[in-house]
């Protein structure tokens, strides 16, 4: 046994059993009401520790569990985690979790399914999940192992993980995350290297009933969330509770097997069907104190733990049973009797915190229990939390407020001191008297809240006590006492993002001055996402591969009305075939199918105009220098009457030339007019032209 559960199994039975006690018999309020004990909350189980020597963690029915890291390493390129999750051997696991992604998993631990849709993609940001169940010989996980004798091989350092590494008897997870590279690793992982945690069915416990199951042998056991049973085991465990024997504790099986059964009794619901009465789901820390994990394992079905005259507990769970014991009068030597509840310590509003779930096994805030007399009464709320953290349903939390309220606002409440012989009344809940000299004490039954005090040198019993009323402690209508549990929101999903679909490209620029194209598509665009445009050459047999161009939100020009997207490609080759594609990346690094492939080409580039365009008075000649452009074959030159727009001007004879070199045009006729204006233009092979140049002014007769 380790030092750890030596020091809880040497708690003694008193100490446990009066610190219990005491909340225990008065129905958990007063304690819970109290600063919190340190039971971890449910939000715990989503973040692993990272401590040098972290506590041990076992936990009852259905939990999240983060656990605490014994390996976290980068070897190589990729990183390495193993994480120590629940000491003892588990059931299952039922949920996988990635930050707050539900993942599902395939059998060789990669990512089959995500809740937020994220990408595991093999090639750039593959995840591997596994995990062992805690067997009492277990297994390394091979790929921890494999990659760190890796590392110690290049390194020439000793291994850090090794087979030996087993993790007998622990419950554990191995989480691999592969990188392409560094640069990569802020897209592929934006949130950082996953924060792994898990949901299990965690310890297996003694159950009385069941045949086949031996007590002190625990390869018979079964999983169970069963209220009774898991505090039973608590108190008997050697390995992680309270470490008193079965026959310390209890007289036999018979008397857990009835809160056991009590605890599984079906509860209609409001919306069809049943729940068992009470269950439980959480985990503590094995450094927790004792009297705290109990308090907190009794709340979730208003249990009463108390210690008997001779030496054992008694546990009750929360279900009223008539009384087996009866004080009279001549059993009491004094009494006192206070009647309702001062304005100070009233409570007429009870909000309890639960588990949930169907939220991620979160704490959340379940629908207030209100007494609306008493708060109409008083003109105003007097409102308190009940924490009930291992408590995981909604019908369950409202039903504990209700005996919680019922037993606060309690009609008659005070002290009877008896003589000796109120030893019977040890280790009893539920108490009648019959007190004839007190009007209220002659048929009354009580509710014992306080560990009852033994005075032998005075010969009595004091009890603290509160009445009951039998006919509504148990009372339940789901219809309008059950309520409704908070909302479950719409997760968030990075859903994978929508195809670009409708791509339109314009070809502007020219050859010399640059070639760019145009491309607008269809696409209901936000600022944070980012746009991959993939280009290649293409020729008659050949494709050249893709080269891709990254257009942030800030570069491109979003049309929200239109939905459509607009940016402009730089540096395309003259007279090329493309072919192109885009892509959408949100920015969570979602990506988005490629757009249908679309093509276009730079053959229908203009070129550029001529330039040094001039009347040559001394030859009589127009001149030019002919286009500059590459794709520029030959001028022409246009003319009309002074004042007349280039559309309406007739073409002179086309001139060739190399591109560049200076051009003359000495074949034309005169115009029939006096004054003309001349431009000139150039044109490609594909027919296309140039802006014109000009107009230049010449006098018709220097011609």
């Amino acid at each position: 046994m380790t030092a750890g559960a030596t020091a809880i199994a040497g708690t003694t039975l008193a100490s446990i059993v009066g610190a219990v006690a005491l909340t225990a018999a008065a129905g958990v309020l007063q304690y819970l009401l109290a600063p919190k004990p340190p039971v971890p909350k449910a939000q715990a189980g989503y973040y692993p520790l990272r401590q040098t020597r972290p506590p041990r963690i076992t936990g009852y029915g259905e939990a999240r569990l983060a656990g605490s890291y014994m390996f976290y390493e980068t070897l190589g390129d990729n990183s390495y985690d193993v994480l120590a999750l629940h000491h003892g051997k588990i059931k299952e696991f039922t949920r996988f979790y990635l930050h707050d992604d539900v993942v599902t998993l395939n059998p060789d631990g990669t990512i089959a399914t995500s809740s937020l849709d994220h990408d595991y993609h093999p090639e750039t940001s593959q995840v591997v999940l596994l995990t062992r169940r805690g067997e009492a010989t277990e297994t390394a996980f091979g790929m921890v192992v494999d990659a760190a004798a890796a590392e110690a091989a290049s390194s020439g350092k000793a291994q850090m993980w090794t087979a030996a590494h087993r993790g007998d008897g622990i419950a554990s997870l191995a989480l691999y995350c592969k990188t392409r590279s560094a640069k990569s690793f802020p897209a592929n992982y934006p949130r950082g290297v996953h924060i792994p945690s898990v949901a299990a069915r965690l310890s297996y416990i003694y159950d009385p009933r069941a045949e086949g199951q031996v007590h002190g042998e625990p390869e018979t056991y079964e999983w169970s969330d069963n209220c009774a049973l898991a505090i039973a085991d608590y108190l008997t465990n050697e390995d992680h509770g309270v470490g008193l024997t079965w026959e310390e504790c209890f007289h036999d099986g018979a008397e857990i097997a009835v809160e056991a059964d009590i605890c599984d009794e079906l509860v209609p619901r409001k919306a069809g069907g049943t729940r068992r009465r009470y269950r439980l789901g959480g985990a503590f820390q094995h450094d927790n104190t004792p009297a705290d994990v109990l308090a907190t394992m009794l709340a979730t079905c208003d249990g009463w733990l108390a210690e008997r005259g001779d030496g054992s507990l008694r546990l009750l769970v929360g279900k009223y049973r008539a009384p087996t014991v009866t004080f009279r009068t001549e059993h009491a030597k004094a009494y006192s009797v206070t009647y309702g509840v001062g304005d100070e310590d009233a409570i007429n509003e009870l909000t309890p915190t639960y588990t949930s779930p169907d939220h991620e096994f979160a704490e959340v805030e379940g629908e207030s229990w209100r007494d609306e007399e008493d708060i109409s009464e008083r003109g105003r709320t007097r409102s308190e939390r009940l924490d009930l953290k291992w408590v995981q349903d909604h019908g369950q939390a409202r039903m504990l407020c209700k005996r919680e309220m019922l037993r606060s606002s309690s009609r008659l409440r005070g002290t009877l001191v008896t003589t000796l012989y109120g030893l019977v009344g040890l280790g009893e809940r539920w108490i009648k008297l019959e007190i004839d000299n007190h009007p209220d004490l002659a048929d009354l039954v009580v509710e014992v809240v306080t560990s009852p005090r033994i005075d032998f040198m005075s010969g009595s019993v004091t009890f603290e006590w509160r009445s009951v009323n039998p006919n509504a402690v148990d009372a339940w209508d789901p219809n309008t006492e059950e309520g409704d549990p908070p909302p479950v929101p719409v997760r968030s999903a990075s859903k994978t993002p929508a195809m670009p679909t409708g791509v339109e490209v314009v070809i502007e620029g020219s050859d010399n001055a640059g070639i760019y194209a145009d491309v607008v598509f269809d696409y209901d665009a936000k600022d944070s996402m980012t746009f991959l445009v993939d280009l290649r050459q293409v020729t008659d047999d050949t494709e050249s591969s893709w080269s891709t161009l990254t257009y942030d939100g800030e570069s491109v020009e979003i049309d929200e009305v239109l939905d459509t997207v607009s940016l402009s490609t730089q540096g395309l080759a003259p007279r090329t075939s493309y072919e192109g594609r885009i892509q959408v990346k949100t920015g969570s690094g979602k990506l988005s199918a490629y757009s249908p492939i679309f093509t276009f080409d730079t053959f229908t580039v203009a070129p550029e105009s001529p330039t040094d365009f001039r009347w040559d008075d001394v030859e009589g000649l127009l001149r030019w220098r002919a286009s500059a452009s590459t794709q520029s074959v030959l001028s022409r030159v246009f003319r009309a009457p002074a004042g007349d727009p280039f559309v309406d001007a007739d073409e002179i004879t086309p001139s060739g030339g190399v591109p560049g070199e200076p051009l003359q045009q000495v074949s034309f006729d005169p115009p029939d007019y006096s004054d003309g204006w001349y431009w000139v233009v150039a044109e490609s092979a594909a027919g296309l032209r140039s802006s014109p140049t000009g107009p230049l002014t010449v006098e018709t007769t220097v011609i």
